[in-house]
């Protein structure tokens, strides 16, 4: 059996890690711990903090399933996390708005695409919306 892997993107202050969080609390589901250049002492999300070098290694190994760039950090998202998804479980992950297509191409959904939300700038209260499937 193959679990779904969800993906909760948008700007920063948008709202995802509350939304991550209440998913954590409410849902029989895996959340990716993912791997950012930045020190560990920033807060924020639980994350393993790597320097540049050590995100360069990782890298070449093959260790992410998928990475992306984005305010000047790198991001990764451990292929060793989504192996929930063979158990059957279903995988959420804090993702990049720009990594969307890798992602899509990588793990094809199928299904509606109506399902999906965006969070805008107002907040997950104020500003989740359906993405248009056009």
């Amino acid at each position: 059996m193959t679990g779904r892997l969800f993906a909760v993107v948008g700007p920063s202050g948008a709202g995802k890690d509350t939304l991550i969080a209440l998913a954590r609390q409410r849902l029989p589901l895996h959340v990716v711990r993912r791997v950012i250049t930045r020190p560990e002492e920033a807060g924020g999300e639980p994350f393993e903090g790597v320097t540049e070098a050590e995100f360069a290694r990782r890298r070449e190994a093959g260790d992410f399933a998928l990475q992306w760039e984005a305010h000047g950090l790198c991001y990764g998202i451990p292929a060793a996390e989504l192996s929930a998804l063979d158990a059957g479980r279903d995988v959420l992950f804090n993702g990049s708005r720009g990594a969307l297509p890798l992602a899509e191409a990588r793990f094809p959904a199928g299904g509606d695409p109506r399902h999906r939300a965006d969070i805008g700038a107002g907040g997950a209260a104020g500003g989740a919306r359906p993405r248009d499937p056009r």
